[in-house]
C-alpha cells in the first residue's frame, strides 16, 4: 500500500458538482467509484430527463456505462497502488500563462 486516496469528511467540487471523498487505499477503486461513476450517473439522469426513462436508449446507455467502468478497472489496475498525492485537477487555459521571459506559469487561487 502506498497511500490513502481521498479526504475523508471533505467534499470537493468538479465545477459546481460536489465530489465525495471517502478514503480508499486503492487508487483505481477510488477513481472509479468517486470520480467516474458519479459523473456517469449525473449524465444518465440528464439523459433520462431529456429523453425519458422507458426507451431502449436508456437501457443501452446503462450498459455502455458499465462497460466504461469495467474497462476503467482494467486500464487503472497497473496504477491502483500508485503513491497518493494531492492534485488540483482543473488545469485549463485560464490557469496558464507566461512570464515576460516566456517562462510557463500556472495561476490558480484555489491552490
Amino acid at each position: 500500500n502506498t497511500g490513502i486516496y481521498g479526504f475523508s469528511g471533505r467534499t470537493t467540487f468538479l465545477g459546481s458538482c460536489p465530489q465525495e471523498n471517502d478514503q480508499d487505499d486503492d487508487f483505481a477503486h477510488f477513481f472509479i467509484e468517486h470520480r467516474l461513476r458519479p459523473q456517469l450517473e449525473k449524465a444518465s439522469l440528464k439523459f433520462q430527463y431529456r429523453y425519458g426513462t422507458t426507451n431502449e436508449a436508456t437501457v443501452a446507455l446503462a450498459r455502455l456505462y458499465e462497460r466504461v467502468l469495467d474497462r476503467a478497472k482494467d486500464v487503472l489496475e497497473p496504477i491502483s497502488n500508485c503513491p497518493a498525492s494531492i492534485l488540483h485537477g482543473d488545469l485549463w487555459s485560464g490557469n496558464t500563462g507566461a512570464t515576460t521571459k516566456r517562462q510557463p506559469i500556472i495561476v490558480d487561487p484555489a491552490c
